[in-house]
């Protein structure tokens, strides 16, 4: 890809200029606005699109380079990776698949991944659970009830609940495991749970986690985790149903008629 085939739209978040560099850069190669293997704009280009520096610029590069988005070629230039090169678990990466086009992939592939290894840590945590553990999974529970009518309030103690769980496996791999999602966990939860009337049930469900781990009921536990996660991945597509229902419908007529045309 050439130079002036790439453009930019400057990112809204706020930040650092470093920060503001890597947040345009990278949503527009997760989203596909700038393609894998495109080559991006010199740095003079760059620069100047960006209104930044050349240092803070590398900088930037370099972040993105980590992250392992870009790469770069002497007498090429600034290379996109193939998507498969990407470190998907980067808290960055993960923000910005799930709150672009790629969302739906991106939180469906979340769910599955928490399925695969969240039920078996719940089983572990049951057999190994210290004091100390317990008390961080209840009080993560307690403070879910407390805030249940607050969305923003009530997503962190969710998280902290998920990751208490993996902590008290003993495992440092799935501790750590925890931290890595946690920025996906903290967006998908937003979109999970914008159906208020589904927490009373899970707050039933998380309580049942809780109880399973509390007693060495390995088995239990393990079920009660998987029952979660279940119903959170069918609120999650409820919800993106809704949202897909309303898009259309808001959506004007014209172009609808074009896309039926189309197909």
């Amino acid at each position: 890809m050439h130079d002036e085939m790439v453009t930019l739209s400057m990112s809204p978040r706020r930040g650092t200029l470093h920060q503001v560099v890597v947040d345009t850069l990278g949503t527009q190669i997760v989203a596909g606005a700038i393609a894998v293997d495109a080559v991006l704009p010199n740095e003079q280009g760059l620069c100047s699109m960006l209104n930044v520096s050349r240092t803070i610029l590398r900088e930037g590069i370099k972040t993105l380079a980590a992250k392992g988005l870009v790469e770069a070629r002497t007498k090429v230039g600034t290379r996109v990776r193939p998507r498969d090169e990407w470190n998907m678990l980067d808290p960055d990466v993960m923000a910005w698949r799930l709150l672009h086009a790629d969302r739906q992939n991106a939180a469906s592939e979340l769910f599955e991944m928490r399925l695969i290894f969240e039920p078996v840590a719940a089983r572990i945590a049951a057999e190994r659970a210290t004091e100390a553990d317990l008390a961080a999974i209840a009080a993560a529970a307690a403070g879910m009830r407390v805030h249940s009518e607050q969305d923003e309030d009530y997503i962190e103690p969710d998280i902290a609940f998920h990751c208490a769980i993996l902590r008290a496996t003993g495992n440092q791999f799935l501790a750590g495991l925890g931290k890595l999602i946690a920025a996906g966990l903290r967006l998908s939860f937003r979109q999970s749970w914008a159906r208020p009337e589904t927490r009373d049930r899970a707050l039933l469900e998380h309580e049942a986690v809780l109880d399973f781990i509390r007693s060495g009921d390995s088995h239990g536990a393990e079920e009660a985790m998987r029952k979660l996660l279940r119903n959170a991945r069918a609120d999650w597509k409820r919800v993106e149903a809704t949202r897909a229902a309303q898009a259309a419908a808001e959506a004007p007529a014209g172009r609808i008629e074009a896309d039926d045309r189309a197909g």
